[in-house]
C-alpha cells in the first residue's frame, strides 16, 4: 500500500456508514470521526459513559439522562434554552427536563460548539488527530461541505453510502448531505452486509493503486 490512504464517508443516518468504516479498519485503518471530540465533550458535560451515545438502537430515543438539566456547561444551558423558548422562562423549565435523544443532543452541542468556537472547531481537531497518526484512516462521519473540502485538501477518497428508500432521520443541518462534486463514489447498500463489503472492497482496491473510484 502507499503511504497513508485517507477514506472519508458520507451519507444519511442508518446508511451503512459505520459497517464500512468496521470492514476498513479490519484492513488495517484506523476509525476516527468528526464525532469523536462532540461525544467526549457531552460525556463530561453530563457526566455519561459513552455507550449511551454510540448505541444505534437507541439513538433516536429519548433518554431522562440526557435531559438538558443534567448538563454542566451552563453556556450551552442558557444557549439552548433560549434556542427552544426564547425569553419566555416558564417554558425553559419544561425544555430542561424534557428526555432527550442522543442523537438530538449531539446535534445541538455541535451547534453550540461551532456557534462559540468557529466554524472548523472540529475539523482542528480532527487535522490534529489525523497528524497523530501513521497508518491509513478512515473518517467515518463526513456531514458538512467544510468537512469535505478539508479531507479532499488532505488528498483523501470521499465516499458515499447509498441505501435505497432511506429519508433522513432529522431535518438537522448534519443530515442534509454533502455537495456531489465532493464524492468520488458512491457505494450501494441495497443487498446484504456481506454485498455491501465486496462494494467497498472492490472501490478500496482503486483507492490502493492510486486511482480516484468512479
Amino acid at each position: 500500500m502507499k503511504p497513508q490512504i485517507i477514506i472519508g464517508l458520507t451519507g444519511k443516518a442508518g446508511a451503512g456508514k459505520d459497517t464500512v468504516a468496521d470492514y476498513l479498519v479490519t484492513q488495517k485503518f484506523t476509525k476516527i470521526a468528526y464525532a469523536d471530540r462532540l461525544r467526549d465533550d457531552v460525556c463530561f458535560a453530563w457526566g455519561i459513559a459513552p455507550e449511551l451515545l454510540t448505541e444505534r438502537s437507541t439513538k433516536e430515543i429519548p433518554q431522562t439522562a440526557l435531559a438538558i438539566s443534567g448538563c454542566q456547561d451552563s453556556r450551552f444551558l442558557q444557549h439552548i434554552l433560549i434556542v427552544l423558548a426564547g425569553d419566555d422562562r416558564s417554558q425553559w423549565e419544561i425544555e430542561a427536563r424534557m428526555p432527550r435523544a442522543p442523537r438530538w443532543i449531539m446535534q445541538r452541542w455541535g451547534d453550540y460548539r461551532r456557534a462559540l468556537f468557529g466554524a472548523d472547531y472540529f475539523l482542528i481537531e480532527l487535522a490534529n488527530k489525523i497528524a497523530e497518526i501513521d497508518g491509513h484512516i478512515v473518517v467515518s462521519d463526513v456531514r458538512f461541505d467544510n468537512e469535505a473540502q478539508q479531507l479532499n485538501q488532505l488528498g483523501a477518497w470521499l465516499w458515499q453510502i447509498q441505501r435505497p428508500n432511506l429519508t433522513a432521520v432529522t431535518h438537522h443541518a448534519s443530515e442534509q448531505g454533502i455537495k456531489s462534486g465532493w464524492i468520488d463514489c458512491d457505494i450501494n447498500n441495497s443487498g446484504t452486509i456481506d454485498h455491501l463489503i465486496e462494494n467497498a472492497a472492490d472501490k478500496l482496491t482503486l483507492a490502493i493503486f492510486g486511482e480516484k473510484a468512479a
